[in-house]
């Protein structure tokens, strides 16, 4: 069962109102300097009213600051070209890049958050844009971390701060996004036969099926390519899988599931019962379990959802022709049918 978990501390970091005295807990250090120093060129003799009138500005910055990431990235860039221009520059100097720093490590944090809950989501438009959000994110702190000049690091910081908000909005539409269509998709390359894609419809042969009592996930695929005068080149894929529940497995296609691709001709199409020349079969096992290729299946279920999605990518030897060899890589996405459904 596919769940929905919200981190509401990052929702509340970026949004909410946090008490007196944490206020601006990433400030906490430059308003102690701050503080500190105003007190300081207050008592001095005689007195520097430029100084004096920097550091109260500074400081009402500091005060003003809605505790956000965004609003506190962007008031950091603020601060630090302030107080490059006052005498104790080289004094703030090392705390506004330690506040950076803390930013940088945060951000990363939810990154990392978001990138777990976006993988977690089905696949389809609204995914893809989240990766895509997220990959934004991830190219602005790298920005901030990289960047020597540290104005322009600053910079990168406020966009990260604000790729943050569009990728958390991005992700929540991927969590609460209907599926879409039936899908499987692979890229295929076949000694003699080269590479091709392989994309079913749901009117030939697409369908998925879970037997729950041997826990076993089977997925078929087939579609027909016409020839011309009535032939037609007829291709299947079949991936079994044995799964222990819910949420995402891998699995070796040589051990605990297998692929078999299958290559025919069809004669006659528009026959009452049109026949299929099996020209070459491949398999990733043969019926005694000896390895005849490699391979891999990522397989997501959610039986409240009633979906499966995943990736494989395989390679298998010819049945009739050892010497042939196939090479698969794809996706899907499909939705459940009970074996007991398929009888009926």
């Amino acid at each position: 069962m596919k769940t929905f978990v919200l981190p509401f501390a990052c929702l509340a970091l970026l949004f909410s109102p946090l008490t007196r005295g944490d206020e601006v807990p990433f400030f906490t250090s430059l308003r102690e300097e701050l503080a500190s120093q105003l007190t300081i060129a207050s008592n001095a003799v005689p007195l520097d009213k430029k100084l004096l009138a920097s550091l109260r500005s500074n400081l009402k910055v500091v005060d003003k600051t809605k505790p956000t990431l965004s609003a506190g990235s962007g008031a950091l860039g603020t601060l630090a070209s302030s107080l490059s221009r006052t005498s104790l520059s080289n004094l703030f100097l090392p705390l506004v890049i330690d506040t950076r720093e803390t930013y940088i490590e945060t951000l990363q944090s939810e990154l990392s958050v978001l990138e777990e809950r976006a993988g977690a989501t089905i696949p389809g438009k609204s995914q893809s844009a989240a990766w895509v959000a997220l990959d934004k994110l991830s190219m602005a702190i790298e920005a901030t971390i990289t960047n020597a000049n540290l104005t322009l690091s600053l910079k990168s910081l406020s966009k990260a701060a604000t790729a943050l908000l569009t990728a958390e909005k991005a992700v929540v539409k991927a969590e609460t996004a209907r599926p879409g269509d039936d899908t499987l998709s692979a890229t295929i390359t076949e000694s003699n036969q080269g590479t091709s894609v392989f994309k079913p419809v749901k009117n030939t042969i697409l369908s998925a099926y879970y037997d729950d009592f041997s826990g076993e996930v089977e997925i078929e695929a087939g579609e027909l390519i016409s020839l011309g005068g009535g032939r037609a080149q007829a291709r299947f894929l079949a991936l079994t899988a044995a799964i222990t529940g819910e949420g995402t497995h891998t699995l070796s296609l040589t051990n605990e599931a297998y692929a078999i691709y299958q290559r025919g001709i069809v004669p006659d199409i528009r026959a009452p019962e049109p026949e299929l020349e099996v020209q070459q079969t491949y398999l990733t096992i043969d019926p005694f379990n000896h390895s005849l290729g490699t391979g891999t299946i990522t397989i997501t279920v959610d039986f409240e959802a009633n979906l499966i999605w995943g990736s494989f990518s395989f390679t298998a030897k010819g049945s009739e022709d050892p010497s042939l060899d196939v090479a698969a890589t794809g996706t899907f996405l499909l939705r459940l049918e009970n074996f007991e459904e398929e009888l009926d």
